[in-house]
């Protein structure tokens, strides 16, 4: 039953007549993850029922469309990609868009607190293609606490990111590297290469 539920959306949803996706393999079907617009070093918080660690992809933006919320009965046209976002922040909250700017102008860490709590109103990703535990995912993220930070659990952690090549760190890590990226970002030799470059003719 879902797969047939699943079968129409995403039909509708991304292919319309083309059947880009009708009788493909599993494995080829779309991903479906959440954007961490506001840099938040603790992943999306209002997206929790999904799970409380996140992994970071890499090299797949090019062929990640967006949404304003989750995509099951989604309208196409509410779709962004890359180039073409406009429409979906124009749905954004006042809140959500402030922070968003503030991240954007200040290169500062930013707090998902602010995407709407009620329904699912994050701002979901969808990933075409194939996506490699081995190739695709830069690093693993999760929460310092008792549930993963005990010793049969790291060890499990630990197995996994070698099988695959990953990187991993507790949040409170993942803010510090991030921090730290962002004083870099904001040093003086960095802004001056910022502007050189900003004037330099086409």
């Amino acid at each position: 039953m879902f797969c047939e539920v699943r079968d129409r959306w995403e039909r509708d949803l991304f292919q319309g007549k083309g059947g880009a996706y009708t009788g493909c393999r599993d494995f080829e079907r779309p991903k479906y993850g959440v954007l961490n617009v506001h840099n938040d070093y603790r992943g999306v918080v209002r997206a929790k029922q999904y799970g409380d660690c996140y992994i970071v992809l890499k090299d797949v933006r090019l062929r990640t469309t967006f949404s304003p919320e989750d995509s099951a009965n989604l309208k196409a046209e509410r779709l962004a990609c890359l180039d073409y976002y406009a429409h979906v922040l124009n749905e954004y909250t006042d809140g959500e868009l402030g922070e968003t700017l503030k991240v954007a102008t200040t290169g500062k860490l930013g707090s998902s607190e602010s995407i709407v709590a009620k329904g699912l109103k994050y701002k979901e990703a969808q990933y075409h293609g194939e996506i490699a535990w081995a190739r695709h995912v830069e690093r693993l993220v999760l929460p310092k606490g008792e549930k993963y930070d005990n010793a049969e659990m790291v060890a499990h952690i630990k197995a996994a990111c070698d099988k695959n090549g990953w990187e991993w760190c507790w949040d409170v890590d993942e803010k510090a590297r991030r921090e730290k990226l962002e004083a870099e970002e904001a040093s003086d030799d960095k802004i001056a290469a910022w502007k050189a470059k900003l004037k330099a003719p086409k």
